[in-house]
C-alpha cells in the first residue's frame, strides 16, 4: 500500500490545486495538522513521527491477516508539501520509479529526498549568499525537505534520529535534516536527476532549467540535468513561493488563488523568524559599521 501524506493547518496558496491533482489520479491524501496552530517547520517532523508511529503500531496490532502483516516491503509513504506541490502521475508510477531506482542502487538508504538547485550567484548574489549560509550540500547536492518518500519504519527511524540535530535557535526541519546527514552520511539519498520530485526555482529562469509542458500527455518535462534526456517527474513543487500559475493553467486546473510575484525583500521578511539567528554575525557587523560611519561623519 502506498500513501500520499501532506501537512496543512489550513488552505492557502496552491493547496486546492494539490487536492485537485490528487483527485485527478484517484488519490485521497492523508492531511496532517489540519486546524492546528503552526509553530514552525519542526512541527512537520513531529506530526510525521506521530503519524508513522501510529501507522506502524496499528499494523502490528492487526492480527487478522498474517500475510498482510508481513507486507512491510510493499508499503511506501510519499510526502509532498500541500501548499506548493502538484501531482502529475498516480502512485503506481511513483512506486515503479522508486523500485527501479532502488534496484539500481540509487537509494541504498531506502529514503529519497527531493533535490534543490544550486543558487545562481551571478543573477542573485544576495539570495545566493543567504541560501548557502543557511543550507549545506549533502553528497554534493542541495536538498529540499518538502518532498520525500520511503518505507514507514525507515522514515520513522530517520525522523526520530534527526530530532537530535535540531538547532534550538531556528525552526527548520531542512536544516535539521542536513545536520543529521552530515553526522550520518547516507542516512537519506537525493533524487539527483529529479526523476520523481522536481522543485522549480527562481534562482534560475524556466528557460535555463529547460522545463517545458508536454501537451500530448499533460505532463511537465525537464532537461535540467541532461539536455539530451527528457525526464518526467511525478510531483512538481514551487517552494519559496515560486509562481506556478502559468504551469497550473497549462495542466488544466482552475486556480482559486492566483499568486502575485513575491518580492525578494518580502520573502526574506516572511522567513526571518525561522532563519534570523543564522545571520547574527552579519547583523552585528552591519550595525557596528553603520554606527562607526555615522560617528565618523557626525551623522547623528
Amino acid at each position: 500500500m502506498v500513501k500520499l501524506v501532506t501537512i496543512a493547518t489550513h488552505s492557502e496558496r496552491y493547496f486546492p490545486i494539490f487536492k485537485n491533482s490528487s483527485s485527478r489520479f484517484n488519490i485521497n491524501p492523508v492531511i496532517l495538522g489540519w486546524g492546528q496552530h503552526y509553530t514552525g517547520h519542526d512541527m512537520k517532523d513531529d506530526l510525521m513521527i506521530e503519524y508513522l508511529t501510529n501507522l506502524i503500531n496499528d499494523k502490528e496490532n492487526d492480527k487478522e491477516n498474517d500475510k498482510e502483516n508481513d507486507k512491510e516491503n510493499d508499503e511506501l509513504i510519499v510526502f509532498a508539501d500541500g501548499f506548493d506541490s502538484i501531482l502529475l502521475s498516480d502512485l503506481a508510477e511513483i512506486t515503479k520509479k522508486f523500485n527501479i531506482m532502488s534496484s539500481n542502487g540509487d537509494i541504498p538508504s531506502g529514503i529519497l529526498v527531493s533535490r534543490d538547485f544550486d543558487p545562481n550567484w551571478f543573477r542573485r548574489p544576495f539570495f545566493s549568499y543567504n541560501y548557502s549560509k543557511i543550507f549545506q550540500k549533502c553528497d554534493g547536492f542541495y536538498v529540499n525537505s518538502g518532498m520525500f518518500m520511503g518505507k514507514p519504519n525507515k522514515l520513522l527511524n530517520f525522523l526520530t534520529k534527526a530530532k537530535e540535530f535540531r538547532d534550538p535557535t531556528i525552526s527548520s526541519n531542512q536544516v535539521t535534516w542536513i545536520n543529521c546527514w552530515h553526522s550520518n552520511p547516507g542516512i537519506f539519498d537525493t533524487d539527483k536527476e529529479a526523476r520523481i520530485f522536481f522543485n522549480f526555482s527562481d534562482m534560475n529562469t524556466i528557460d535555463q532549467l529547460k522545463v517545458d509542458y508536454n501537451k500530448e500527455n499533460n505532463r511537465v518535462v525537464h532537461r535540467a540535468f541532461d539536455p539530451a534526456q527528457a525526464t518526467y517527474p511525478c510531483i512538481i513543487s514551487g517552494p519559496m513561493s515560486i509562481n506556478l500559475d502559468d504551469m497550473i493553467a497549462k495542466l488544466g486546473y482552475e486556480n482559486p488563488n492566483p499568486k502575485e510575484a513575491i518580492g525578494q525583500i518580502t520573502y526574506y521578511l516572511n522567513k526571518a523568524p525561522y532563519y534570523l539567528p543564522k545571520f547574527y554575525p552579519e547583523i552585528i557587523c552591519i550595525t557596528a559599521g553603520i554606527y562607526l560611519v555615522s560617528k565618523y561623519f557626525n551623522l547623528f
